[in-house]
């Protein structure tokens, strides 16, 4: 009986020192672990933070520089065409991007976002070059927050 009792303790004393010595000669490995796991723990945080915060809209006017008309229709198409090329289709759904309206003679237009999705759709408009076969660059002028801002920046000149 005392034999089967010692040799058990000697069981896990070697148990013990067989898992002590795989910790300290895997500690980087450890520590690199541990990094992750409270970078991972503390992007949930932010993410549950950002669901919290409401999504505020933001209106981009925007103006379009080309020597031919575009139509508000290949305008829109070619914005969700770009956008799924640059985040595709998983990142599409998750921004809020909404051609909401584009005034033909002046070549300018409003774009409704929100707040996370701003910046994401600032840098697609400075990707867009093309739209159909014409040449175009399509500069962002100023983002607001309320469509009656928006519109009264595209009637003025």
């Amino acid at each position: 009986m005392n034999y089967m009792i010692l040799s058990m303790i000697v069981g896990i004393a070697l148990w013990t020192i067989l898992l002590t010595l795989i910790v300290f000669k895997l500690k980087k490995r450890i520590e690199i672990l541990g990094k992750m796991l409270v970078h991972g723990i503390r992007k949930s945080y932010i993410k549950a933070l950002e669901a919290r915060k409401p999504r505020r809209k933001r209106y981009i006017v925007f103006e379009v520089i080309s020597d031919e008309t575009i139509t508000a229709s290949e305008l829109n198409h070619t914005l969700r065409e770009e956008a799924e090329k640059l985040l595709g289709i998983l990142g599409l759904s998750d921004i809020t991007l909404k051609l909401i309206d584009f005034d033909e003679k002046l070549k300018r237009g409003i774009i409704r976002t929100d707040n996370y999705s701003k910046y994401i759709v600032l840098a697609l408009l400075g990707l867009i070059r093309n739209i159909g076969n014409k040449k175009v660059l399509l500069i962002p002028l100023k983002t607001t927050g309320t469509i009656k801002k928006a519109r009264q920046l595209i009637r003025s000149t």
